[in-house]
């Protein structure tokens, strides 16, 4: 069977990150997932579709290359996961703070050396 009201078009194609799902279940190593979608921009029209996830676990000391999102040019600095956990942290409390107004936190006690228990050895362990 012939094509019906065939035509040529031209158009772009590529991935990006739809969303963002940082995982920080307690108890658990956080990690990121980039959940990627293909775009596709054929004549007028737009054809969104996912392709997968890319997941990175959380590494405190590992580095990151920060780029220009325009241009993907390195901007020569670098940050660690532990350095973005603790911004987005950041951002966390002060949006809550915002929402909820300032929340005391109680200090962790201090416990004088001279009251903390010795652990008894045993023989034979």
């Amino acid at each position: 069977m012939n094509s019906y009201i065939e035509s040529s078009v031209t158009g772009t194609e590529y991935i990006r990150a739809r969303l963002v799902e940082i995982h920080n279940q307690s108890g658990v190593a956080p990690h990121v997932a980039f959940i990627e979608e293909k775009i596709t921009n054929l004549g007028d029209q737009t054809y969104h579709r996912d392709v997968g996830t890319l997941r990175v676990d959380y590494n405190p000391s590992a580095v990151i290359e920060l780029v220009n999102p325009d241009t993907y040019e390195p901007l020569g600095m670098q940050m660690t996961h532990e350095q973005l956990m603790l911004g987005l942290f950041s951002v966390y409390i002060a949006a809550a703070q915002m929402r909820d107004g300032p929340v005391a936190v109680d200090p962790v006690p201090e416990v004088p050396l001279e009251e903390v228990p010795e652990t008894p050895v045993v023989e034979g362990e």
